[in-house]
């Protein structure tokens, strides 16, 4: 039986391989203990480049929301 393999990038990036071929890009993370996962999109149609330009995106968002939830001022936009 075959099974769905993950190709690691680093960042916490990957790339699925579905056993119908299908490849899907991850991004998997922890949030407030919880391990979560983001979808960047599929590949060819996100390329390696665009993937890491979005997970640089998500890591940096996600830091600002961390830091926020840590203050007792709202936080704006960065």
């Amino acid at each position: 039986m075959l099974e769905s393999y993950k190709l690691f990038d680093g960042g916490g990036l990957h790339l699925l391989i579905t056993p119908t071929g299908r490849k899907f890009w991850r991004r998997k993370y922890r949030f407030q203990g919880a391990e979560k996962q983001l979808a960047p999109g599929s590949y060819p149609e996100i390329t390696l480049a665009e993937a890491r330009e979005r997970n640089a995106t998500a890591r940096r968002r996600l830091a600002n929301v961390s830091r926020c939830l840590g203050n007792s001022i709202t936080c704006g936009r960065s």
